[in-house]
């Protein structure tokens, strides 16, 4: 059987909206297009590859096709030598969260004054309740459902020694789900690696060393 990892791509501009709670995030892209941020998700995405390099045998990849994943992978490969077979799969892309992206809490009460009602839901259901024009968890996991399955059945035929996922927390988290029936109790960072099968599965056996700091900001001039 395969081994199955379940990798974040690295950190972004827009994850510091949440993470240091930046404002204006969302003129830089949008989420299909938003890149990698300039200092800590190449510096994540370099210790990636290094990490990834050492796990030898023939690999197949998938990766989303939101920039941000396909830069974590193209960083990565830089510093990987063995053989891979890589494949752009649509339904592993990011949770639709419409309104709410690249926004802080704040900034989307500003704008949309109703959406008070959306955060008092998520508060009660958070697996429920769609983000305001967009997606739900349990929509992400239905979307991944036949990916998951079709993972199932290459892992068993032993074509690769090894799978590779370059996807996004709250899918990796519902591809976890459909291969064991269970969920991980672990909110996946950038770039780190969690088995999805295995005697380590549910664990993080990988997790870089560069992440940005409280209080980091981003430049949103550099990007534009």
């Amino acid at each position: 059987m395969s081994n199955i990892y379940l990798i974040r791509h690295g950190f972004t501009p827009a994850n510091n909206a949440r993470y240091n709670n930046q404002r204006g995030i969302r003129v830089i892209s949008d989420d299909r297009n938003m890149p990698l941020d300039k200092v800590y998700g190449i510096k994540q995405a370099k210790e990636l590859g290094i990490f990834l390099n050492n796990i030898k045998g023939k690999a197949k990849i998938f990766v989303s096709p939101y920039k941000r994943t396909r830069e974590t992978l193209e960083i990565a490969l830089k510093e990987m030598n063995n053989q891979y077979d890589i494949e752009v799969v649509e339904d592993i892309h990011e949770i639709y969260s419409g309104i709410h992206y690249a926004k802080t809490k704040e900034e989307v009460l500003e704008e949309h004054p109703d959406a008070i009602k959306f955060y008092e839901d998520y508060e009660k259901d958070s697996f429920n309740t769609k983000y305001i024009n967009g997606e739900s968890k349990y929509d992400v996991r239905d979307r991944v459902k036949d990916f998951a399955k079709r993972l199932i059945k290459l892992s068993k035929r032993n074509e690769y020694d090894n799978i590779f996922i370059f996807a996004h927390g709250e899918v990796n988290k519902w591809i976890y789900y459909h291969i064991n029936n269970e969920l991980y109790n672990i909110s996946q960072k950038n770039c780190e690696v969690i088995m999805a099968n295995g005697s380590e599965r549910g664990k993080v056996i990988f997790s870089p060393k560069s992440f940005a700091p409280l209080g980091y900001l981003v430049n949103i001039d550099d990007y534009r």
